[in-house]
């Protein structure tokens, strides 16, 4: 099968990517899609989505249900009791949510084994329960966004009931399970690793974000059999864009800031983020320092997160309008991260006309280099050396190349068609 976005080789020796040809809409027939999905999507919620997979979610539902399609939505819950169920959400129209109820307690078993185990075993309940469900709710696809224990469970429940799956990898859970040795001990990490491999070995298709995460998911946990793979980047929101027209807003006054878009993960290293405003102010530089997160209330690295709110002005988590708000009032975004797919900061404040200074071990990287802006790559060893070089970046933001890029070939309507054609294609296998 060829992937919809050309090879990273090609990218390079064109400078562009040429998308196949999304199909004609109308030659899609009604499909019934069933994907992991997330409490705050479900309607009426007050509190909006955010995280990638979450925001991705609620536009791409909204699109396949405007298109006459069905989008079945399973809310992965945590119970503290033993038995697993399934309960309906009272929703009308072309969407259903159900909450599947998972015990906590497989979860500690897990990482509390000194032995190998078998993860059909510890999930079987839940598996089964699942094969019942889509009995009962007959879709002609499932597909996982993103992976993890229950999306597993999803995985072989679907191809024990001979269900077509398409998984997007919105991150790679071997590469987290390494970064994240403290809380998961050798043999969680070989049983996750395990569960992992059953992606290439019970998917029907794979989607990569960019040629980079699929090389690094080759590396880390197995190689995937030739047509089984397919490169789609993520969309933009369209009304993020919207905003970003509409409303140019400009700086009050002159003050440089630097913001940062993250959860507080190792795999973000904050910790980098933190060196970076350290070393600015250690220069007298007169430089804000700014980050969107929710930094946990626990003992666990008080000193660096007292020294974090010093030296950083620490913003709650915020809806889109105001985050739009955020990237304008920004110079420049950094983004360390020790492993990252494709984050959506990066595109949005590009969109934004605000640079991201990202790491290598970014899913961006491919797209820098070709929109000619490797000066925006730079490991993060050297808070010094980040400092001059964004000193440099300051006196020549200009991204018109790579923001003309993503308006191009990131747009919604042409994503989200590549998706419904390899729905269709997997009907067919």
């Amino acid at each position: 099968m060829q992937s919809l976005v050309p090879s990273l080789k090609a990218t390079h020796e064109s400078g562009a990517q040429a998308w196949t040809e999304a199909p004609d809409l109308c030659m899609v027939a009604h499909v019934r899609i069933v994907s992991n999905e997330y409490i705050h999507n479900l309607p009426g919620q007050k509190k909006s989505a955010h995280g990638g997979t979450a925001i991705f979610a609620k536009h791409f539902s909204r699109y396949v249900t405007e298109q006459g399609h069905t989008w079945i939505g399973i809310i992965h819950r945590n119970t503290k009791g033993r038995r697993t169920y399934i309960k309906k959400h009272p929703v009308s129209g072309r969407y259903g949510f159900f909450d599947f109820f998972f015990p906590t307690k497989r979860f500690s078993q897990v990482t509390r084994s000194k032995k190998a185990l078998e993860p059909r075993k510890i999930f079987k309940a839940e598996i089964m329960r699942l094969q019942a469900f889509f009995r009962e709710m007959k879709p002609d696809v499932v597909f996982l966004n993103g992976f993890s224990a229950p999306a597993w469970t999803i995985l072989i429940a679907a191809h024990e009931e001979g269900i077509p799956v398409v998984i997007q990898h919105a991150g790679i859970m071997q590469v987290e399970m390494e970064i994240h040795k403290r809380v998961n001990p050798p043999v969680a990490r070989k049983f996750y690793l395990e569960m992992e491999r059953d992606i290439v070995r019970f998917a029907t298709r794979q989607i990569f974000l960019n040629e980079y995460s699929k090389g690094i998911f080759c590396t880390k946990v197995a190689e995937v059999p030739q047509g089984q793979a397919e490169i789609i980047p993520l969309p933009y929101g369209q009304e993020m864009l919207e905003k970003f027209r509409q409303k140019k807003k400009k700086k009050a006054d002159d003050a440089i800031r630097i913001g940062n878009v993250a959860r507080w993960d190792l795999i973000k290293d904050y910790g980098a983020y933190l060196k970076i405003a350290k070393a600015a102010h250690t220069d007298d530089l007169p430089w804000e320092f700014h980050s969107v997160m929710i930094i946990p209330d626990t003992k666990f690295k008080r000193r660096l997160k007292a020294q974090y709110r010093k030296h950083i002005q620490v913003h709650h988590p915020m809806g889109r309008d105001d985050l739009a708000g955020f990237y304008a009032e920004m110079d420049m975004l950094i983004l360390p991260s020790r492993f990252d797919v494709s984050p959506t900061v990066v595109m949005e404040a590009a969109l934004a006309g605000k640079g991201t200074l990202i790491s290598p071990h970014v899913g961006w990287v491919s797209e820098y280099r070709s929109c000619g802006m490797r000066d925006w790559i730079i490991d993060f060893d050297d808070p010094k050396k980040v400092v001059e070089r964004m000193k440099r970046l300051l006196r020549r933001n200009n991204l018109k190349v790579f923001r003309t890029y993503l308006i191009k070939r990131h747009s919604p309507t042409k994503v989200f068609a590549a998706y419904l054609k390899v729905f269709k294609q997997v009907q067919t296998i």
